[in-house]
Parts: C-alpha cells; structure tokens; sequence
C-alpha cells in the first residue's frame, strides 16, 4: 500500500456499507429484540431462535476470504506459544491505544461500552482476538469468522443507532450522568475505515510491538505473517483492502501515521481509562490482590510511551510501588508456571502480564459463560433507551 493513502479525506467518511445495509434491514423488520438475535446467532453457542430477516443476506455478502493457510497457521502457532501476554496487551496497549483517536472515544464514551458496560465489552474484544488466533485458520465455519461477522454486524448497529434517528433515536447519555453525549461529525463519521484501520493495528501491530516490549524476539517472517492474518480479518471487518499494510514495518506506518493525524488528549479518553482501570480492579478485588494497580500501571509504562500516557492522563507508578512489584516478582513467576527456559530469562515486565493472562483465564473460566457474554438484548435495550430518550429530557 501507499501510505499516503491515509491522507486522503474520505476514509474519514467512508463506514461499511454491507454491514450498515443489514443493521438498518434487520432494525426495521424486527427492531432491537432482531438485531439482538442477530448477534446472538453469530456467537459461539448460537440460541435456537429463527433468523431475523436481513441476517443470512448479510452472512452470504461477508464470505471467508481466499488465504494463504501457511501464513495463518504461522501466525495462530505464534500466537499460542506467546498467547500469555495476550490479555495484559489488550488491557494496557490495544485499548488504551484507541482512546488517543477522538473520534473513537467519542464513540465509546456515547454508546457505554467501555464505561457502562466496560468488562463485557473487553470480554468479548479479547474473545474476538483469541478466536482469531485460534489453530484452525479463518474458514466458512470458524470460531473466528463467527467472531467477526459479529463485530462487524455490531459495528453497523451503532452507526444505525447514531445516523438513523428516525429509526432508532436520537439523544445519547453520558457516563456521568452529568452530561448527555451527542454524536458529533467533528472527526468524520462513526467507525469510518480510518479508525476501523487503526483499531485493526492496534490488534495486529500493536501486539507485536508488546511483544518486543517484553522482551520477545521477532523474527521477519513471523511478524509479517501475524500482520497478513489480521489483514485477512480486516477484510471480513470491512476494511478497504487499499488501507492494509503489505508487512509489519508498513503496519507500524499506518499506526504511527494515522495517530499523527488524529490523536489527542480527549475527557472522554482518561473517563475511558478510568473505566478500564476500575475493571480491571474489579477483576483483582474478590481475589485479594492489592497490587493490582501497581501492576496496572507497570505495564503501561512497559507498554505505551511518555507521550501515550501523558494523552491518557497515565500517571507513572511512584517509586514505592515499583518496588512492592520488585517484591512480589518470585511470586508471579510461580503463578506463571511456565518451565521455558527462554521464557524465564525474559524481563519481569513479560512474567508480569503472563500472571495476569493466567488469572484472567482462570478467573473468566470460574465466572463468565458463553450466554452471559453474547445475550446482547438487555444490552442493545439499554443502548436504544439512551438514544430513545425525548428531547426535553435531555
């Protein structure tokens, strides 16, 4: 690709048209109960209701895409061996990596789903991610174009929701409850294909970049397999293919590019990471773990530049909670239970977000269900609520 692609002003325009033709089909046939069905029947364990109208259309129209399986089954491999940083990188790089786009917090902030709905949201990205990289590849009948089909439709209900007004709403509420959020044009329109890129390199790129943060060597081929994989997934998000990186120095490019263009400090970014601190320790609290924020925080500075944080309003973890995390480190490599012998002589930063991968898989696998985390209606109900709201109770 050419990066100077990126510069051109329609991309901040341009959304997906097959998944916002569907949302609107299936909202207008069968209203928020549908597009709730809809979603539930792209999950993992699928609900035995009918089909709403719109759905199998929208399925026929986002096929799996011709792949090199070589390079997937590359990149899934990679993926397995070096899968337990993945939480921690989504928690403290992916995530708080699309809070810099305003466009993208705005978003956020306005639907809920990082603040009010915050731990099933990074639940269901994380799922997303995982089935993704799950041995298996990217075919008709995967975990992964399950997954994808699925943001994708849910992608074009929130656009739905927020450029259709007549059909389902109009007025937004705030977090805070202090404010009512509308949505404003000001950065191009919502999940446009600049941002759907950008957020792509933050699952792609930005992993990879945590990996060589921690401590984990890279090779070439590796690396560019992993980009081609997520670029396969862009493609099933809808993303124009003219937007994706050829290889992972370029997916760098495109990253660093478009946030040159677009980042900046934002309310609704440090409300966001606020949120995402908060569940975060929520996740720790049952268990008794007082260091959770300073592991946080450790890993945001391992993770993300001066500048990022700044951004975000990240404060850098003060001296004594360094050294509780020093403290505690022979622990962490036993919770780890990891025999590597390349991975023992990695930086703490990488055994620190493998404890956290691990309790995070013990703990989701203890606590969440596959119903729990894809029964959207009361979620899709709270959402229209907001939207549906008269103006003079605004």
């Amino acid at each position: 690709m050419n990066i100077d692609t990126l510069r051109d002003p329609q991309w901040i325009e341009a959304m997906d048209p097959v998944a916002d033709e569907a949302a609107v089909t299936i909202i207008r046939a069968g209203g928020v109960e549908a597009m709730s069905t809809a979603l539930e029947l792209l999950s993992n364990e699928p609900p035995d209701k009918r089909r709403p109208a719109g759905l199998d259309a929208f399925i026929a129209a986002t096929p799996a895409p011709e792949v090199n399986q070589e390079r997937i089954d590359a990149a899934q491999r990679w993926f397995s061996t070096w899968g337990a940083i993945g939480t921690s990188s989504l928690f403290c790089a992916s995530l708080p990596e699309t809070y810099c786009l305003p466009g993208i917090a705005q978003l956020l902030a306005i639907s809920g789903q990082l603040v009010d709905h915050v731990t099933r949201r990074i639940r269901m990205t994380g799922q997303m991610v995982f089935d993704v990289m799950q041995p298996g590849g990217i075919t008709e009948d995967s975990a992964a174009m399950r997954a994808l089909r699925r943001t994708r439709l849910m992608h074009g209900a929130i656009r739905s929701m927020l450029l259709h007004p007549g059909e389902v709403g109009r007025h937004l509420t705030s977090v805070s409850g202090a404010r009512r959020l509308q949505w404003s044009s000001e950065f191009g329109k919502p999940i446009n294909q600049l941002e759907l890129v950008y957020t792509l390199m933050t699952f792609s790129h930005v992993i990879l970049r945590s990996a060589e943060r921690l401590g984990i060597a890279l090779d070439r081929e590796k690396s560019d397999s992993y980009i081609y994989t997520w670029n396969v997934a862009g493609l099933v998000l809808g993303i124009d293919p003219r937007l994706l990186p050829d290889e992972s120095s370029q997916a760098e490019s495109v990253f660093e590019t478009i946030k040159a263009m677009q980042a900046r400090a934002t309310d609704d970014a440090k409300i966001l990471v606020q949120a995402l601190e908060a569940s975060w320790n929520r996740q720790f609290a049952a268990h008794h773990v007082p260091l959770a924020r300073p592991l946080m925080h450790s890993l945001f500075q391992s993770l993300l530049t001066d500048r990022t944080r700044a951004m975000l309003g990240i404060e850098v973890p003060g001296r004594i909670a360094s050294e509780m995390i020093a403290l505690v480190m022979p622990a962490v490599e036993e919770i780890v239970h990891l025999s590597d012998a390349l991975f023992r002589a990695l930086p703490p930063a990488a055994h620190v977000a493998a404890a956290v991968n691990v309790f995070f898989a013990r703990h989701e696998t203890d606590e969440v269900q596959d119903r729990g985390m894809y029964d959207t209606l009361k979620h899709m109900r709270a959402w229209f609520d907001q939207v549906e709201r008269a103006p003079e109770a605004v």
